[in-house]
C-alpha cells in the first residue's frame, strides 16, 4: 500500500485527529480517541484552503487495523483502510470545521494542511 506524506483534519464520529499519510487504499493519523482494530469509521478529510478559498473535503468509510501510542504523549497513532471514499462537498476557509482533538483542541496547533491534490 502506498501511502505520502499529507497533513489533513480527519474527522469521525466521536472524534478527530490530524493526517500523518495519505493514500489510495488507507490512512494513519494522530488522535486522542482510544480507537480499537476492526472498528468502522465514518467522516471526512479536509484539507488546508488552496488559493481560492476553497478547502477539499474528502468523505469516508474505512475500517481501523491497527493501533499504537504515537510519538506524542497521550496520543494513538491510528491506521484505516478505506472501504469508500469520495470528494465532499467543499467548504471556504470561513467554513469552521470540526474542532481537532476530542477533549477540546489538543491538535489544534495544527493550522496548515498540505492539500492532497495540489
Amino acid at each position: 500500500m502506498i501511502h505520502y506524506p499529507v497533513e489533513m483534519a480527519i474527522a469521525f464520529e466521536g472524534g478527530s485527529g490530524a493526517t500523518r499519510r495519505v493514500g489510495r487504499e488507507g490512512v494513519a493519523f494522530v488522535t486522542d480517541v482510544p480507537l480499537a482494530a476492526g472498528r468502522r469509521l465514518a467522516g471526512t478529510l479536509r484539507s488546508g484552503a488552496g488559493p481560492d478559498g476553497t478547502a477539499t473535503t474528502l468523505r469516508y468509510r474505512a475500517r481501523v487495523t491497527a493501533v499504537r501510542p504515537a510519538d506524542e504523549p497521550g496520543l494513538l497513532e491510528v491506521e484505516a483502510r478505506f472501504e469508500d471514499l469520495g470528494f465532499g462537498e467543499p467548504a471556504t476557509v470561513a467554513a469552521p470545521g470540526p474542532p481537532l482533538g476530542a477533549r477540546g483542541g489538543l491538535l489544534a496547533g495544527l493550522a496548515a494542511f498540505v492539500p492532497l491534490l495540489g
